[in-house]
């Protein structure tokens, strides 16, 4: 049996299927064409098989799984760029200083660096930044909002890096030593100002 993956009717053989998806084909007024038309968003979409991946994204349906990983996309494309991740493979190329991106998306965010773009803007200042999660973390100092919360004492953080500091009060991890006397330090800053002790 055959099934149409945009309503779930089954079919006997692939023809009657092909016949039937020409049912979901609705008319579209801007490029005056028929197009499928996904039911959950309502978008138009070219092709059937673009329709089935569209519809993917909703469903949550996640085919493609990395093999070193185990870890499931939804499109062939993206297990494909998650492959890199693996393979180290970083074909992407700065031209101003020859750094290497396994993502092209990474490339053009990077390239803001050496041309000063800052396309996010803070409506309530007025300050740019190159990324929008700059932008994100740079509003909560107009907001005062802490969406970091310690599990074991409840304090709030701005940052999550704030937070991972803060958790290692709790957890006793102390990963700077004193190469002189030992003794162990949560921070890096804590161990260069203990420092001053042995060097006066």
């Amino acid at each position: 049996m055959f099934s149409c993956q945009i309503c779930g009717e089954t079919f006997s053989d692939t023809y009657i299927l092909s016949s039937h998806v020409k049912v979901h084909k609705v008319w579209n007024q801007n490029s005056e064409k028929l197009m499928y038309c996904c039911p959950t968003c309502g978008k138009n979409i070219s092709g059937y098989s673009h329709l089935v991946r569209h519809m993917r994204f909703h469903t949550g349906l996640k085919p493609f799984s990395c093999k070193m990983c185990g870890k499931g996309f939804c499109q062939k494309y993206y297990l494909n760029w998650h492959m890199r991740v693996h393979t180290g493979e970083k074909p992407f190329i700065c031209k101003m200083c020859g750094k290497r991106f396994n993502q092209f998306y990474h490339l053009n965010r990077h390239m803001k660096i050496h041309t000063g773009e800052k396309s996010h803007i803070c409506k309530t200042c007025g300050k740019g930044f190159n990324r929008k999660s700059h932008l994100n973390c740079h509003m909560m100092s107009h907001t005062g909002e802490k969406p970091f919360v310690c599990k074991t004492c409840e304090n709030r953080f701005k940052h999550r890096s704030d937070l991972n500091r803060h958790m290692k009060i709790h957890t006793g991890f102390r990963p700077f030593v004193c190469k002189t006397c030992g003794k162990r330090f949560s921070r890096n800053t804590h161990l260069t100002r203990h420092m001053n002790v042995h060097t006066g």
